[in-house]
């Protein structure tokens, strides 16, 4: 696993929970009924639908969850790389922070970086 790849679980949470909002706004949508108007059609239909892709959407952004949580918590904090990455996608440091915790023993910002990216654990 690399930091890319977090931030792609990450990144189809984050699209997940947009899509999770969009249907549950749909689905309780509640509009007037306004009289003389000729009607909507079948609506069970849509809202049987709707129901199912929430259902699947909850169920694929858990196991996207528990799969980054399940990945971070192989983090160790005897490896340099390991403990920098843990401080960047968990604790939400900034790597200028993480280069001032580590005291220069991994160089420069961006070489803890490039290194951090680089690394697979």
């Amino acid at each position: 696993m690399t930091i890319r790849e977090i931030k792609e679980i990450n990144r189809q949470i984050a699209q997940l929970l947009r899509k999770l909002e969009r249907l549950k706004s749909d689905v309780f949508n509640v509009t007037p009924s306004l009289t003389g108007l000729p009607g909507a059609g079948n609506v069970a239909d849509k809202l049987g639908a709707a129901v199912a892709e929430i259902a699947d959407a909850e169920r694929q952004i858990t196991e996207l969850r528990e799969r980054r949580d399940r990945e971070l918590s192989r983090l160790s904090t005897d490896v340099d790389e390991e403990n920098c990455i843990y401080l960047f996608l968990v604790r939400r440091y900034s790597w200028r922070k993480i280069a001032q915790i580590t005291d220069g023993r991994m160089d420069t910002v961006g070489s803890i970086k490039m290194r951090c990216y680089r690394y697979e654990w």
